[in-house]
């Protein structure tokens, strides 16, 4: 039977072996390491020598919270190597996010009693932050993919804490060579909100102290189809100068969907925008 091919190249979850798998991330873990020593990726990934060294020696297949770990800012892939990448090539591009999550619950040892009232608790409130924490890295890679793929050179910046305002955003590129320099992302994990109508004020709120720039973007990326047409409702209607854009992505099948400006800096210029859809 003739193999099935993803978007990556590799064959999908069902007709992969384990062994297929583990070859697949040790190759994509070794792009992302570069130049760099093991103990400086490991450190940097909050991972051990030994485990990150066993991973590529093909022992085992790392969970998905290893991989989480290596393609995190903190860890500073390298080769463009994301999440996505990384998730696709473990096998594990064929799972819901919730899945993903279940598989990280599992591999971290998480014990809560599901019959009682506080372990609900505890489980649902480790779901959600993992879930959007997940989110988030499924989200900037699905972005860096994006320009990567249109040709656009650009460079990560890490947010630090003390960078005042703009840690409101949970992604920051420097790009090359385009009328934008700078673009924030915030990150919005819509799938278990009740009450858009209170959150996206506050949301797009909130991103409005990161100051307008000429050459700065802000965008602000879901995973809902509800909050993607309630955000756009925002285009035209509004008094902000910048460069601002809503993106919808779906985080199950890891695609970005569509993008709609809102606003643009200079009232009938769009000669600034990058559409990424």
């Amino acid at each position: 039977m003739q193999d099935s091919l993803n978007r990556t190249g590799v064959q999908t979850e069902r007709e992969r072996t384990r062994e297929e798998k583990i070859e697949a991330v040790a190759e994509k873990i070794e792009l992302l390491i570069g130049d760099r020593s093991l103990r400086q990726v490991a450190a940097a990934s909050g991972l051990t020598a030994a485990g990150l060294s066993n991973i590529l020696k093909r022992k085992y297949l790392p969970s998905a919270d290893t991989l989480r770990k290596l393609s995190s800012e903190k860890a500073n892939p390298q080769n463009g190597v994301t999440l996505g990448d990384l998730l696709y090539a473990a096998g594990y591009q064929t799972e819901s996010l919730n899945d993903v999550i279940d598989y990280v619950i599992k591999d971290s040892m998480i014990e809560v009693n599901p019959f009682s009232a506080d372990g609900n608790r505890s489980r649902n409130v480790y779901l959600r932050a993992y879930q959007g924490q997940l989110y988030e890295m499924l989200g900037k890679g699905l972005v860096s993919d994006a320009l990567l793929a249109k040709g656009i050179h650009f460079q990560l910046e890490r947010i630090e804490p003390t960078a005042g305002i703009e840690t409101v955003a949970d992604m920051r590129i420097q790009l090359e060579d385009e009328k934008v320099k700078e673009w924030f992302c915030l990150f919005k994990d819509c799938s278990e909100r009740r009450h858009l109508y209170l959150d996206i004020p506050r949301w797009v709120g909130r991103f409005f102290l990161i100051p307008s720039k000429p050459d700065r973007k802000l965008s602000i990326v879901v995973n809902s189809e509800d909050a993607y047409q309630k955000i756009c409702m925002y285009k035209d209607a509004m008094s902000y100068r910048g460069e601002l854009s809503v993106i919808l992505i779906d985080d199950k099948k890891a695609e970005l969907i569509s993008e709609t400006y809102l606003a643009n800096y200079d009232l009938g210029d769009t000669s600034k925008e990058i559409y990424l859809v």
